[in-house]
């Protein structure tokens, strides 16, 4: 091959490289991301985590809320129970400056007053950020009405059945469950959400 047919197939080969770089680096460029990408995609997973993340843990307040009324009412529930299996009146007794309640009731004839605590019930001491939010008693049989948060509030369930009505609300100050007691009957009600302001002694629970 003469010198010059030589260099014209050099020269046509090195075209030929060339073009293909640079057609390799035009196609990395289009399927490849651009730093500016980068960053918007990064800025919009970090605000759907940090979304998710506040609704979480909104969910999870809700649902220390909830567990705690849940507890209450099932207190309420086995303090009647209680009162009317032994035939002995027995007390849930709510403590404002302990943020907790816990039922009491006399264990035998010869003992007082003690703590229950078993698979059905036992104390509870609430978290910090849940609190009593209202507690509204009527000792049964009398026309007073105890309001306001107390250092200590009583519901009494005697052995025929009866309570003292009562109404409880509990929350975190957004989220909020009530829990209604009915004087005739001793049943207690929950529902979430504050409580409507009805006059305690004119609840009547199993008319709802």
């Amino acid at each position: 091959m003469a010198p010059m047919e030589q260099k014209a197939v050099k020269a046509r080969t090195q075209t030929f490289i060339t073009m293909n770089n640079r057609s390799c680096i035009l196609r990395c460029r289009r399927h490849g991301f651009t730093l500016i990408e980068i960053l918007v995609v990064t800025i919009i997973g970090v605000m759907l985590m940090g979304g998710m993340l506040n609704v979480s843990v909104q969910r999870y307040r809700r649902m220390q809320v909830e567990q705690y009324a849940k507890q209450l009412f099932l207190a309420a529930k086995y303090a009647r129970t209680y009162a009317v299996e032994h035939q002995k009146p027995c007390q849930l007794v709510l403590s404002e400056e302990t943020n907790s309640f816990a039922v009491y009731g006399q264990a035998s004839q010869s003992s007082g007053e003690t703590v229950l605590s078993n698979p059905y019930t036992r104390p509870r001491t609430m978290d910090n950020d849940i609190q009593f939010e209202k507690i509204a008693i009527t000792p049964s049989g009398s026309e007073e009405t105890q309001t306001g948060l107390e250092q200590q509030s009583v519901v009494v369930f005697r052995p025929d059945g009866s309570a003292d009505t009562a109404i409880i609300q509990i929350g975190n100050g957004t989220n909020h469950y009530s829990i209604a007691i009915s004087g005739g009957t001793g049943k207690a009600k929950v529902q979430s959400g504050e409580l409507d302001e009805l006059p305690v002694d004119v609840i009547d629970l199993d008319m709802q």
